[in-house]
This record gives structure tokens, sequence and C-alpha cells, in this order.
């Protein structure tokens, strides 16, 4: 079966999952246990089942398209999972985001299972590319997965924030977030696997600890998020430059520039936001 084919019939299946849980009713079972003083509740529904079929469909179906590829199964047959991360990250989203689109207007959930299947195929086809080694593929092809990693970041890091959960629990939530992303984000060559993991936990372990000093902040969701992405981008922009080999003066001086920039828009914004 060709590549494409075999990915219209994982995205197909996905967004069938996806209406499949909205449609499913049954009796939801609140779990709440206390963890460091703070209550943590769960909501167990079938919904959560079948998210995680859709979870575990897309990593078959991620592996599934990208071993049509040849230096796909030569070269990354042992960590094969990196490639997981980021079409994880948008279905996962995408099942988080279509139930409260539906509560508004039906068009609006269609929309939702429309961006998410194309969300999901074009990190997967950007993947596929990414490991041609072509230049004029490669290079597009990662500033996509990038972008999509930082928007998946700015949703992820604000449901966190917003949820004025204490410290105890969102830094060590931002730092998982933060770390699994940058895995997906980092991955270049296989000889740098261990230096990627390495600056992974580095920039999860730096997330988290901005996060205790943001929750003293008392600003909104959104900007939290935003305070949170910016250093997102710089830790992980210069992390992935150095392994590319382009870390630089006049590079780290760039990904600087922008970061400040970012950080005093979002000071200028902090008041309206609040």
């Amino acid at each position: 079966m060709h590549s494409y084919d075999r990915l219209s019939v994982v995205v197909s299946l996905v967004l069938l999952g996806m209406v499949i849980a909205l449609v499913t009713s049954a009796p939801v079972r609140l779990v709440t246990v206390y963890v460091f003083g703070s209550p943590l509740s769960v909501a167990l529904s079938p919904q959560w089942i079948v998210g995680l079929i859709l979870v575990g469909l897309t990593m078959a179906g991620t592996d599934y398209v990208l071993r049509e590829h040849p230096r796909y199964r030569s070269t990354w047959t042992r960590h094969t999972f990196l490639f997981w991360i980021l079409p994880v990250a948008v279905t996962i989203t995408g099942i988080l985001i279509a139930p409260r689109l539906a509560a508004w207007h039906p068009l609006l959930w269609i929309t939702g299972l429309l961006l998410t299947g194309f969300g999901l195929a074009s990190v997967i086809v950007a993947e596929y590319r990414a490991l041609s080694g072509d230049v004029q593929l490669t290079i597009p092809a990662q500033v996509y997965l990038n972008l999509v990693a930082y928007l998946v970041a700015l949703l992820a890091f604000t449901a966190v924030y917003g949820s004025r959960t204490r410290s105890l629990l969102s830094g060590p939530a931002i730092s998982l977030l933060a770390a699994v992303l940058s895995l997906g984000l980092l991955r270049t060559e296989v000889e740098h696997v261990s230096k990627t993991w390495a600056y992974s936990l580095t920039i999860g372990l730096v997330l988290g600890e901005i996060t205790w000093v943001l929750n003293y902040w008392r600003i909104s969701g959104l900007a939290g998020g935003a305070f949170l992405v910016v250093f997102f981008y710089l830790t992980t922009g210069l992390a992935q430059l150095d392994l590319w080999g382009r870390l630089n003066k006049r590079t780290v001086a760039e990904y600087a520039g922008v970061a400040l920039l970012a950080l005093l828009f979002l000071l200028a914004r902090a008041v309206p936001f609040s």
C-alpha cells in the first residue's frame, strides 16, 4: 500500500474514533485523590477509553506510514517512539478540544474534526519528508514541525497554568510536557539521541522552575502559557541549533532578541490579560 493510502487509513480511523467518543454516552465516575494536599479529580468515562485507543492507534499508524521510508527502517528502528510524540500530541489536542466545540455549535465540531485530521496528516507527512536528508525538503518540514510543537505547547501550558493548581503539581506537569515535546522537536540524527535526551530533560527542569515563579504572579492562563512558550522557544531553539552544528554568537543573539521582544510585549499586555 502506498504511504499516502496508509496515511488516509490512519487519519480516517482516528477521526472515526473521535466521532464515536463524542456520541458514546455512559455514566461518568469521578475519582478524587489528594496529591501533596491538593485534590486531583479525574472523570473516568468511555471517552477516556476511546481516547487511549486513539493514542495507541496514532502511534501504530505513524509507525505504519513512516516504515515506507527506507531511512526510517534502517536508521531509526530503536528510536521510533521519537516520531510518535507530535502526532500523538495533535490527536490528544483534538480529543480535548472537539467536545468543547460541539457544545457551542455542530459546525464548530466538524471544523475541529477537519483541523485535527489535517494537523495529524500534515505532521506525519512533515516527519516523512524530514527523513529524506534533502535540505529542500527537510528544512521546511522541520519549520512546520516546530510551529506545531509550539502551538501544542501553548495550548498545554495554558491549560495547566490556567488550572491554578499548586506548584507542587503544576511545576512537574509543565516539566513533563516540556520534556516530552522537546524530545519530539529536537530529534535530528540518531547519533544525537543521547544528547537530545539530555537537552529535553534540562528544558523540562527549566520550564518547571519558571512555572513555580509564574505561580506567584496572578495573570491569566493564556498569559502564563504564553510566557512559558517564549522560554520553551528560546531553550529548544538554542538546543536545536547546537544539534545542527549552527550555534554561534549571531544565532544566539537572534533567538535571544526574538524572545526578549516577545517577553516585553507580554509584559506590556499582562495587565489587560489579568
